[in-house]
């Protein structure tokens, strides 16, 4: 049964880009200037948690969340995008996740990244099946 569904009804459900990192407890030395950096990198981004391990930043602009921590970074989209939106959304994120991964490799003067993840969910509200037009399970 071939099932196709419009765009429009198409959602993002989030986006994320995660990068892990060995040595991470290199954090807890260079917390504090990574996030000078990071105010200079873009002043938009915004403190929203602080802790020993873990910040969380906020780009509401762009509806984005940002967590650095011992072991990883991401970044992650904060609502579902439109499908029609995805493209821009993606460009977005792609193009902080690189700035800000580089700085942080850079800053925290960590040796080696072990894994480095891209990830989407998505969902549909109307799935139709192509050949009846019957709603799709």
């Amino acid at each position: 049964m071939s099932v196709h569904t419009q765009s429009d009804k198409l959602k993002l459900l989030a986006m994320i880009f995660e990068a892990r990192y060995e040595e991470g407890y290199r954090y807890l030395d260079h917390s504090g200037e990574m996030l000078v950096r990071l105010k200079r990198l873009d002043p938009a981004w915004v403190v929203h948690q602080l802790g020993l391990n873990r910040v969380g930043l906020v780009y509401q602009e762009h509806d984005l969340a940002l967590s650095i921590a011992v072991e990883k970074v991401d970044i992650s989209t904060l609502k579902p995008v439109a499908f029609n939106d995805a493209e821009k959304k993606a460009r977005i994120l792609g193009d902080q996740a690189a700035a800000i991964y580089e700085m942080i490799v850079e800053t925290l003067q960590v040796p080696r990244t072990t894994r480095i993840v891209v990830a989407h969910s998505a969902t549909a509200s109307v799935c139709r099946d192509f050949e009846t037009g019957a709603a799709a399970r």
